[in-house]
């Protein structure tokens, strides 16, 4: 039940339309080309492929692999739908599965409360939105991508400027045409934000790009940022490291001085 869910939430049209909504939220390609740092001039990356960077080439989320994660990542938390009906359950009546028939007074005798909470959302040991509410990964969307598709439907983008302008009005819930039934934009902008980010910094996606893999983990060799899975750091290679800060910090503070 819950694949063909996904199915039917993630069709042709949709996908496309995430794909540049997440463009919106992070013009990749621009960022690029405003920042000072340039991974290919920093040893650390000497020797690696950056295909984004050619002539011609460009980086955008969808070249990282968002859309196939996203997906995945709608399907493995599928069965969240069925656990926040238990801990709301829980929540309602947190001493209702105690094994003891009298539990108010083993409560006392222990110097306890009377009551009981069930702090599983105060821990944050569940997802949730921007408003500390538990949220289930697939009916969130199931409520909010529709709003989306409405939205557009009535008006849409049509360069990229115009999707980072759509997306920073979702963001400040300025699109007067969102339903709204159970989420407000701004919600469901920062929810598609943090799994946006989840998918290019959390090294479980896959390139977009089948002949070019690197696209998987562009987003961290342009943040400066070597870490790999599997990656294993020598005593060496720490020692140079550290050599490395020491000497950045002892320019900074001559250019400091020389001002």
């Amino acid at each position: 039940m819950s694949s063909s869910a996904v199915d039917a939430l993630l069709t042709r049209e949709m996908r496309d339309d995430l794909a540049e909504l997440a463009n919106g939220i992070a013009p990749l390609q621009q960022w690029i080309e405003q920042k000072k740092y340039n991974p290919e001039k920093d040893p650390t990356f000497s020797g690696k492929a950056m295909p984004w960077r050619a002539p011609g080439a460009s980086l955008t989320p969808a070249r990282t692999g968002l859309i196939d994660f996203f997906e995945g990542l709608l399907r493995e938390t599928s069965d969240d739908v069925q656990s926040k009906n238990t801990w709301e359950k829980i929540a309602a009546d947190p001493l209702a599965r105690f094994p003891i028939d009298d539990v108010h007074t083993w409560r006392a005798e222990r110097g306890l409360d009377e009551s009981a909470s069930f702090g599983i959302v105060k821990s944050q040991n569940v997802l949730l939105d921007i408003q500390n509410r538990q949220i289930a990964r697939l009916t969130f969307y199931q409520e909010t991508l529709p709003d989306l598709a409405y939205c557009l439907s009535l008006s849409r983008p049509d360069t990229p400027a115009a999707w980072v302008t759509f997306a920073q009005q979702l963001f400040t819930d300025q699109v007067s045409a969102w339903p709204g039934t159970a989420y407000s934009a701004s919600v469901f902008l920062n929810q598609f934000a943090a799994d946006l980010l989840y998918a290019m910094l959390g090294m479980r996606n896959f390139s977009a790009v089948p002949e070019h893999p690197e696209y998987a983990t562009a987003l961290l060799t342009e943040l400066g940022q070597p870490r790999r899975r599997g990656n294993k750091n020598t005593p060496a290679q720490a020692a140079e490291a550290v050599r490395r800060f020491l000497a950045q910090i002892d320019r900074d503070m001559h250019t400091g001085d020389a001002q």
